[in-house]
């Protein structure tokens, strides 16, 4: 994730949008899960996704203010509702 840290760092610029942010992590997130399951590396190619859905949830929340919750799970309360 520093690549993905650095990346962020090197693109900003007052013309980036939110949402070419994302993109720009989306990407650079499935390149490095191709790279860790090239590398035989499955277990990091399986936290990989999670680490850039919450990075895209900071991301989204520095510019409106609220976290969204996104496919693998920003957790959002520890609390499950027992009729589940």
């Amino acid at each position: 994730m520093d690549e993905v840290e650095q990346g962020l760092r090197d693109i900003d610029f007052e013309e980036v949008t939110l949402e070419d942010r994302i993109v720009f992590v989306e990407l650079a997130v499935a390149w490095q899960v191709r790279r860790a399951l090239w590398a035989g590396r499955f277990d990091l190619a399986v936290r990989l996704p999670q680490c850039g859905v919450q990075r895209i949830a900071r991301l989204h929340e520095s510019v409106n203010g609220w976290r969204p919750v996104l496919l693998y799970g920003v957790p959002v309360s520890m609390k499950r509702d027992s009729r589940i």
